[in-house]
């Protein structure tokens, strides 16, 4: 009886080693895995990339959702300045450079992050591409809604944010910000 078993067993495997057997399989998986990897990696760390997730990290510092101490808001002034160059520029469409240093952008984020009782950006969407002259723009849109004593202002806006490559990493040399109905924002101390 053992032989019969031994019999049944390996006449099985002798009928299936033969389609189990295809040396080029093993390869193309590899080869298949390596350009999967390879176009992950470069898509991943090319600048253009960088700088998109960038931008998103930047729309998500800009929210506030509730009150906060004092050290969280010196915190998250020190991460926007910290992307910032020392001679960066914001401008608001129709009024022109506002504001011309990082020191001055820095302070009217944290004025601005005082002011307002709730800061909420949704449905952002970011865009980057490579400018002829090495900078990327990154394009942010999003549902803004500001709370400010009671009163909400909700519309759609867009953040133009010119990067630049530097000693330090990729920082903002421009910000360009379009809102739309500014004309009935409740006026600001």
């Amino acid at each position: 009886m053992p032989m019969n078993d031994q019999h049944i067993f390996r006449n099985r495997r002798e009928k299936h080693s033969g389609a189990l057997r295809r040396p080029w399989v093993p390869g193309v998986a590899l080869l298949t895995l390596a350009l999967v990897t390879g176009l992950w990696l470069y898509s991943h760390f090319q600048p253009e990339a960088r700088v998109r997730r960038a931008s998103t990290k930047l729309a998500v510092l800009v929210q506030k959702q509730e009150e906060e101490s004092d050290m969280a808001l010196a915190l998250a002034a020190n991460r926007l300045s910290q992307q910032l160059e020392p001679q960066a520029k914001l401008s608001v469409e129709g009024y022109g450079i506002a504001l011309a240093e990082r020191t001055e952008i820095v302070q009217l984020f944290a004025q601005l992050r005082r002011t307002f009782a709730r800061i909420e950006l949704s449905g952002s969407r970011v865009a980057a591409r490579q400018q002829p002259n090495g900078e990327i723009l990154a394009q942010v849109v999003a549902k803004y809604r500001l709370v400010y004593h009671g009163e909400e202002k909700a519309g759609n806006g867009q953040a133009d944010l010119w990067w630049r490559k530097t000693n330090q990493g990729w920082r903002i040399r421009h910000v360009e910000i379009y809102l739309e109905n500014t004309e009935s924002w409740p006026a600001l101390p």
